[in-house]
């Protein structure tokens, strides 16, 4: 059976092959050109009727575009689990937008995607998470290549373009929530492991500056991050954030028992974790412990009647970097841009008023 071509749509539906091809490419909007919505719709359904596989060499070599874009992300201790609760949302949410425009997606790992870009085999670069300022990294910079970072956790300012969650919004509203309960005395529950994920630090960070904002106790005893003797040895590598807030909280109430109404953890996990413990314990949450977490994954809401958090609105997240991403690849950004997503707390039954 011959290939379908343009020209067999363009006879079809009688119009040029020029006119098809920029009804296919999008050409049409980007140089202003006049097309009807008539002969557009005519062409899309012609396009469809006939099975129409475009040319993707001819693409490339008439537009200078792969019209492929990679998405990396790192390895996680609690890589299946991030995959489904969190990574997952973000890249549905790239592929949806990538559809729309036409885009394909490759999901890449780390050793490979210098390698694509220098093959030429894709236009730009979704990172989801980016920690130290790398040598790949570097090379992005330096080449100019086009690419934005979701959750930049790097602490050096660099221009780059970069999608992050609004953490201090969201640390000070859930100090607040606290505060309305009437709780003054808060303590905190991060990772312990001895190489702590940073972005638990910089919330650790943030909800001590909460604190000195709404004028609450401020106890450096009652917040665990980092290596905590007689807790660290105790992390398995694959579970490290539950147990982290499984020991965590034990070891508060057994050493600070009493100096402390309410708990904000570093992430859910860190908070079921520590539910966890209170359950077997016999320990009533939120009547004799409230507790508050992050993130809001998909388990969150069914915990002890669900879990009071902070909700990243990680769908967002994804539409924006892709967003950000094509702005960058058709050069219609004048300089770098970091775009901030407000967060939102979720209330549910694990905080109450004393």
């Amino acid at each position: 059976m011959a290939k379908i071509t343009i020209k067999d749509i363009a006879s079809k539906a009688g119009v040029s092959p020029g006119t098809v091809s920029k009804v296919i490419t999008g050409k049409y909007k980007e140089d202003n050109i006049q097309i009807s919505k008539a002969t557009i719709q005519k062409v899309q359904q012609i396009i469809k009727e006939m099975d129409y596989q475009p040319n993707y060499a001819a693409r490339i070599l008439s537009t200078g575009k792969t019209f492929t874009i990679g998405i990396f992300m790192p390895k996680s201790k609690n890589e299946n689990f991030h995959m489904e609760h969190y990574y997952s949302r973000i890249i549905d949410s790239i592929e949806k937008e990538a559809v729309k425009h036409k885009y394909d997606i490759l999901l890449i790992n780390y050793d490979t995607y210098i390698h694509k870009f220098n093959a030429r085999r894709m236009d730009g670069l979704i990172i989801i998470e980016q920690w130290d300022e790398d040598k790949d990294l570097q090379f992005l910079i330096t080449e100019k290549k086009h690419f934005v970072i979701i959750n930049n956790l790097i602490d050096k300012p660099l221009n780059i373009n970069s999608v992050n969650v609004d953490n201090n919004k969201g640390i000070q509203e859930i100090v607040r929530l606290f505060k309305e309960h009437n709780h003054k005395k808060l303590a905190f529950i991060g990772e312990m492991t001895s190489q702590a994920q940073k972005e638990h630090s910089k919330r650790l960070e943030l909800f001590k500056q909460a604190l000195q904002k709404e004028g609450l106790s401020l106890n450096e005893d009652i917040f665990l991050y980092g290596p905590v003797e007689g807790i660290t040895d105790k992390l398995k590598y694959e579970d490290y954030d539950q147990l982290s807030g499984f020991f965590g909280i034990e070891y508060l109430l057994k050493k600070h028992g009493g100096q402390f109404t309410g708990v904000f953890c570093a992430n859910d996990l860190v908070a079921l974790g520590a539910l966890n413990y209170l359950y077997r314990e016999g320990i009533k949450v939120p009547q004799q412990v409230s507790i508050a977490g992050f993130d809001d994954l998909d388990f969150a809401e069914y915990l002890m009647g669900g879990l009071t958090t902070v909700r990243q609105p990680l769908a967002r997240m994804g539409q924006e970097a892709f967003a950000l991403l094509l702005k960058s690849i058709d050069n219609e950004m004048t300089g770098n841009e970091k775009i901030l997503v407000p967060p939102e707390v979720v209330v549910r039954s694990t905080i109450a008023k004393i």
